[in-house]
């Protein structure tokens, strides 16, 4: 079973909810949205109130 992790990153022009990518050994960017503030993207991930890009 594969378990997906999720995290807010800096993405540069704001915040977004991205997923680790084993190919990358990093995260890789997985909402459409970019969040100005780091609470709003934490919020966002938590209520699933976000879209996948």
């Amino acid at each position: 079973m594969e378990v997906l992790q999720l995290q807010v990153i800096n993405a540069g022009n704001g915040f977004c909810i991205a997923a680790f990518d084993e190919s990358i050994c990093g995260f890789a960017r997985l909402s459409k949205e970019a969040y100005q503030q780091f609470e709003d993207a934490c919020d966002a991930l938590f209520t699933g109130n976000w879209t996948i890009a």
